[in-house]
């Protein structure tokens, strides 16, 4: 933790990984979980909901300067080429900052928002990745937009049928897309995707994901665990990575 809060690192992945810690973490977690003299330590103040803010809403403004027009985001600048997988990130970060207290600017909320809309209905152009690739981004952004409630149904449903048509690199894309399967009103095919999601062995990162074996089933079991469907397989799995 005191690594990650300090990391001195600047493109977008970097700002948004530092900051995701404040964004989880009120002052009252971690003083329930013994956390409070690292962050001291580190910072040399007490962790308080103001200091908290300050650090978030200063990752936010950092994290803005990257977006494109489309509602994009650059890894160094607005004005790089666009990341997918990233620009979720992004939403997901900016909607946790918000939930944290920040005010986050709407307008540029709606459109990272919207553009993960255009990834999960692949209204974009073709992108310069592979179709698990492309896959895994479109499945996180389905399930950020469900988390948001800006998800349709239909669009879920036909993006796990691309998914079976293709080899996912990691089941955790199939994961996210069963838990806005779940959020988005149809239980039988999230149950399809969980069980994908448990089949389906660790085949190596997604361009430009920043993925791992050990990232990818923490995040399933997290996934999983969220909406009940999380076992001691699951968990067994992840202390084997």
């Amino acid at each position: 933790l005191e690594q990650l809060l300090a990391y001195p690192y600047g493109c977008s992945e970097q700002i948004i990984s530092r900051a995701v810690p404040w964004a989880r973490l009120s002052p009252g977690d971690a003083a329930r979980f013994g956390l409070l003299p690292v962050i001291e330590d580190t910072f040399g103040t007490d962790y308080t909901q103001a200091f908290r803010l300050r650090q978030l809403t200063g990752a936010v403004n950092n994290l803005l300067g990257r977006q494109q027009d489309n509602g994009g985001f650059g890894v160094w600048s607005r004005n790089g080429e666009e990341a997918h997988w990233l620009t979720v990130q992004a939403a997901e970060f900016l909607l946790a900052a918000g939930t944290a207290g920040v005010s986050v600017p709407t307008g540029a909320l709606e459109r990272t928002l919207n553009r993960l809309d255009d990834y999960v209905r692949g209204d974009l152009a073709q992108p310069d990745t592979s179709p698990a690739a492309f896959f895994a981004v479109q499945a996180y952004a389905a399930d950020v937009l469900s988390g948001a409630n800006r998800v349709h149904l239909g669009h879920l449903r036909r993006l796990f049928q691309q998914g079976e048509r293709l080899q996912a690199d990691s089941g955790l894309p199939w994961a996210q897309l069963g838990r806005a399967l779940s959020r988005a009103g149809d239980p039988g095919l999230a149950d399809q995707a969980f069980r994908q999601a448990r089949q389906q062995p660790y085949r190596g990162p997604s361009a430009g994901d920043y993925g791992s074996a050990l990232r990818d089933a923490a995040r399933m079991v997290s996934v999983l665990q969220s909406v009940g469907q999380a076992r001691g397989s699951d968990l067994q799995a992840l202390f084997d990575q």
